[in-house]
C-alpha cells in the first residue's frame, strides 16, 4: 500500500513537471514510480496505474522529440490499460489523448485507429462524445482541405455555448483555423478568434500557447498576409520554446518566425530562422532509432525546408537550394552491428516500431561551392565534416556531368540545375487544377505507382495503351519539368553522339518516368525527342553513401562474367524464368535459400569484378524490412547493413542488377536516408545497382528485357550508358508497336522506363 502511495505521489509530481515544460525531471519520477507501482499486488490497479504512468511518459517522450520511445511508451499504455474491460473510462481517455498526438504528428492513419478506440469505450458518454466527434473533424479537415458551410456553423455554436474562457479559448481556435481553411472566409475574423485564444494560453498554458502559433507552420497557409499581432507572437513563443528547451517546441518555433518573417518580406531574417529550424529538425531525425519515425518526426523539417528553398528561388541562389535539396536526404550511414529492433504488441503504436529500427552514425553536412549553410548551426554531437556537392556529381557522372534536382512538397515541385557553368532554380505549382498538377495525377494513376491500379486500368491509361497517347503525356510532362537551361542544353545533345550525363537527386524521380519526358524540338519530320535521346541518367545516392561507396574498389575487364543469377527463387514466376546465358553459379527453385545465396557471394568477396543478377521478387517497405525474396525467407536490407564493407555479412560484387518490383527505394522511405535494399548492396560492395521505381509485371516482354539488360550490363562500359542503350532500343520498337497489338508481348513503357541506375560511374 505505501509503496503505491509513494508511486501515486511520484506520478503526480512528474505530470507537475511535465505541465510547466520540465521534462527531464517529468521523466525521472516517471522512471522512480515505475517499479513503485509494478509491485502493486491488486493486478486491476497495477495495469491501471502503469497504463497512466507510460501513457505520460510517451506524452514527456513526444514533447521531448524522441517519437520512437513516445511510441513504445505509448504502446505499453495500451497494453496495461486493455486488460481490464472494466475499466473501460481510463482505456478510452488514454485512447483519446493518444489520438490527439498522433494526430498532432500527422500520422493521420493511426491517429484514426486510437479515435475509433476511443469512441467504442468512452463513445456513449456525453461529456466525452464531442471530444471525440471534435477529433473526427480535426481528422477530416487533414484529409478535405476545405472547410464546409455546416462545420463552420457547428464550430460557432460550440464557440457561443461554452461556459469557461478555457473552453471558449479552445472553440475560438477551432473555429479561427477552420475559417482559415475555407474558401472565402473571412481572414480577419478567422485571425481575430486565433488570437483569442493565443492570448489566453500565452499567461496560461504555455504548451498550448505554442501549439495554437501551429498555423505559422502550417504550409497551408504558406503566402498568406498575416496580421501584425503574430510578429510579437511569434517572438515570445520562440522564447517560451527555448526556456522549455524541447528540441521540438524549438524546432517548431523557429519554422513559426520564419514563416512570419517571410510573409514579410524580410527574406535574410527570415532565412535565418528557417535554415535553424531546418538544423534542429535534423537533429531530431539523426537522433531517432528508427527510419520510419524519422519520417513520421520530420514533418515540420520539410516545412522549413519549403520556406528555406522559396527564399533561395526568390533570390536564385543556386548553392543554397542544391544544399538544401541534398540535405533533404538525411545524410547518414548505418552505424553497424544488429540494427533492427522488433517490438510484439499489436497495438497500431507498437506496429509502427516494426517498420525498421535502423540507428544512424553522424550526419553529414553539404558543402556546395565550398559552403555549407547548415554546418554552423548544427551541434558537435550531431555533425560531422561536411561532404562536397561537386565531388558527389563528379564521382556519379564525371566531371562533365550536370545535376538536376527536383524535390516536391505541398503541392509544389522545387528544381534546381547545375552544370555546365550554368545554374538556375524555381519551382513550380503542381496543385489540383493546374496542367501540370493534372498531368502528374494521370501519371500516376496510369502507372504502376498506384497501388490501387487494375491491370486494366494500366494497360489502358496513356502509358500503355497507344505510342501517341504516351508521347503526348511524357511530351506535356517535359514542357513543365525539364528546366528551361537544362531543355537548352539537352537539345543541343540530340543526334551529337555526346549524351548528357546527368545526375538526378529529389523525391520526384522516384515516381517519374524521367527517360521518357519529351523535349519539344523545331523539327517537324521527326518524333519528339525523349530525355534518354540526348542524356544518360543516372540516379545519385546520398553524399554520404556515395562518399563510402567510392572507396569500393575497381578492376579493369575486358567483359564482367555474370557471377551469380538469383532467377525465380520462390518458384511462382511465369515467365522470368530463363537462365542469363553464360551464369557461372545458378540458384533457383528449390534451393534458392538464404544460405545458398550467402555461400554464393562470399566465394567472390565484396566488389567481386562481375554481375549478379536478381530476378525475383522484393517484398516489404523501402527501408531497412525490404528484401530480396528467396526460398523460406527474405535477406533483407537490415541483415546486408549488419557489417561493415570490409566484411559484409553478404557481399555483393561491382555490379548487380535487381529485376524485381520497386526495388530501387529511389525515394528514400525514411526521413530521406536510403535505407533501402539497393542502398544496402552499396553499401556491402557494389559500385552500381540497376533497379526498379515501380513495380514490374512479368510478362513475355520482361523476361526478354531483362536477359537483354543482363547481356548489356556485362560489357566493361558505364552500366547506366548500357541501360540507355537498351532503353533507347526498346524505345524504337515502342514508336512502332501496331496498335491492338497484344499487351503482354509489347514493349510498354510501364515495363522498361521503371529501370534506373544507383551509384557510381564506371
Amino acid at each position: 500500500m505505501f509503496d503505491r502511495a509513494r508511486g501515486v505521489l511520484t506520478a503526480n509530481a512528474a505530470l507537475k513537471a511535465y505541465r510547466r515544460g520540465d521534462y527531464d525531471t517529468a521523466l525521472r519520477k516517471i522512471k522512480a514510480a515505475e517499479p513503485l507501482f509494478a509491485i502493486e499486488p491488486d493486478a486491476r490497479q497495477r495495469d491501471c496505474d502503469l497504463g497512466r504512468l507510460h501513457q505520460l511518459a510517451g506524452q514527456v517522450y513526444m514533447r521531448l522529440g524522441d517519437v520512437e520511445k513516445g511510441l513504445c511508451s505509448f504502446a505499453r499504455a495500451e497494453e496495461h490499460l486493455e486488460k481490464d474491460p472494466r475499466n473501460f473510462r481510463r482505456y478510452g481517455e488514454a485512447m483519446h489523448d493518444i489520438a490527439i498526438y498522433f494526430a498532432e504528428l500527422g500520422i493521420r492513419s493511426v491517429a484514426e485507429m486510437y479515435i475509433e478506440k476511443a469512441e467504442k469505450a468512452v463513445g456513449h458518454l456525453p461529456s466525452y462524445a464531442d471530444q471525440i466527434q471534435q477529433v473526427r473533424r480535426d481528422l477530416a479537415g487533414q484529409g478535405h482541405r476545405r472547410m464546409t458551410a455546416a462545420v463552420i456553423e457547428s464550430l460557432r455554436h460550440d464557440l457561443e455555448s461554452t461556459r469557461t474562457d478555457a473552453d471558449r479559448a479552445m472553440h475560438s481556435y477551432n473555429l479561427g483555423a477552420a475559417l482559415l481553411e475555407m474558401d472565402g472566409a473571412d481572414q480577419h475574423e478567422a485571425f481575430a478568434h486565433v488570437r483569442s485564444a493565443v492570448v489566453y494560453y500565452a499567461k496560461r498554458d504555455r504548451e498550448k500557447f505554442l501549439q495554437a502559433l501551429s498555423i505559422l507552420t502550417d504550409s497551408r497557409h504558406r503566402g498568406r498576409s498575416f496580421p501584425a499581432w503574430l510578429d510579437s507572437a511569434s517572438e515570445h513563443a520562440l522564447r517560451v520554446a527555448r526556456e522549455n528547451a524541447s528540441p521540438r517546441n524549438i524546432a517548431d518555433a523557429e519554422l513559426g518566425r520564419a514563416a512570419f518573417l517571410l510573409s514579410r518580406g524580410d527574406l535574410q531574417n527570415a532565412l535565418t530562422h528557417a535554415l535553424t529550424a531546418v538544423a534542429r529538425n535534423n537533429e531530431i531525425s539523426a537522433r531517432t532509432d528508427g527510419s520510419a519515425l524519422r519520417l513520421f518526426n520530420n514533418i515540420g523539417g520539410e516545412a522549413a525546408r519549403e520556406v528555406a528553398l522559396q527564399i533561395a528561388c526568390a533570390r536564385n541562389d543556386t548553392a543554397l537550394a542544391a544544399e538544401l535539396m541534398e540535405s533533404a536526404r538525411l545524410q547518414v550511414l548505418p552505424t553497424g552491428g544488429a540494427t533492427a529492433e522488433r517490438y510484439r504488441g499489436m497495438s497500431p503504436a507498437g506496429l509502427l516500431t516494426t517498420l525498421g529500427a535502423t540507428r544512424v552514425s553522424r550526419m553529414r553536412p553539404i558543402a556546395v561551392d565550398g559552403f555549407s549553410h547548415l554546418a554552423s548551426l548544427y551541434t558537435e554531437d550531431v555533425a560531422g565534416t561536411p561532404l562536397s556537392f561537386e565531388d558527389c556529381v563528379r564521382q556519379v557522372g564525371g566531371e562533365d556531368a550536370w545535376w538536376w534536382g527536383a524535390w516536391g512538397f505541398n503541392e509544389r515541385i522545387y528544381w534546381c540545375v547545375r552544370g555546365g557553368g550554368e545554374a538556375a532554380c524555381g519551382f513550380l505549382d503542381a496543385a489540383d487544377g493546374t496542367e501540370l498538377g493534372d498531368a502528374l495525377e494521370t501519371l500516376l494513376n496510369a502507372s504502376l505507382v498506384n497501388e490501387d491500379a487494375t491491370a486494366s486500368d494500366v494497360l489502358n491509361g496513356p502509358l500503355s495503351s497507344s505510342y501517341r497517347e504516351e508521347e503526348a503525356l511524357s511530351t506535356l510532362l517535359g514542357h513543365h519539368l525539364i528546366p528551361p537551361v537544362l531543355r537548352a542544353e539537352l537539345l543541343r545533345r540530340i543526334d551529337t553522339g555526346n549524351p548528357l550525363q546527368l545526375v538526378l537527386c529529389g523525391t520526384l524521380f522516384a515516381v517519374l518516368p524521367t527517360a521518357l519526358l519529351g523535349i519539344e524540338t523545331q523539327s517537324s519530320d521527326r518524333y519528339p525527342a525523349r530525355l534518354i535521346d540526348a542524356a544518360v541518367p543516372r540516379v545519385a545516392p546520398p553524399a554520404a553513401l556515395m562518399d563510402y561507396v567510392d572507396r569500393h574498389p575497381t578492376f579493369p575487364l575486358d567483359e564482367l562474367p555474370l557471377s551469380v543469377a538469383c532467377v525465380d527463387p520462390c518458384g511462382d514466376l511465369q515467365f522470368a524464368r530463363r537462365v542469363p546465358p553464360g551464369t557461372e553459379i545458378v540458384l533457383t527453385h528449390p534451393g534458392a535459400t538464404p544460405q545458398a545465396l550467402a555461400i554464393a557471394l562470399r566465394r567472390l568477396g565484396p566488389s567481386h569484378p562481375s554481375l549478379f543478377y536478381y530476378s525475383g521478387h522484393v517484398s516489404g517497405r523501402g527501408d531497412v524490412e525490404s528484401g530480396l525474396a528467396l526460398e523460406g525467407n527474405l535477406v533483407t536490407a537490415d541483415l546486408i547493413f549488419t557489417s561493415s564493407g570490409d566484411a559484409p555479412a553478404l557481399p555483393f560484387p561491382s555490379r548487380v542488377m535487381l529485376a524485381a518490383c520497386a526495388s530501387s527505394g529511389a525515394g528514400g522511405d525514411g526521413a530521406g536516408e536510403w535505407f533501402g535494399l539497393a542502398s544496402a548492396i552499396l553499401w556491402a560492395g557494389a559500385r552500381q545497382v540497376v533497379a526498379t521505381n515501380w513495380r514490374v509485371w512479368d510478362t513475355p516482354f520482361t523476361s526478354r528485357f531483362d536477359l537483354d539488360l543482363a547481356e548489356a550490363l556485362r560489357r566493361p562500359e558505364d552500366a547506366a550508358t548500357a541501360l540507355r542503350a537498351v532503353q533507347l532500343k526498346w524505345l524504337h520498337r515502342w514508336r512502332s508497336t501496331p496498335q491492338g497489338a497484344n499487351p503482354v508481348e509489347a514493349p510498354l513503357p510501364v515495363i522498361w522506363a521503371s529501370y534506373i541506375c544507383i551509384g557510381a560511374r564506371g
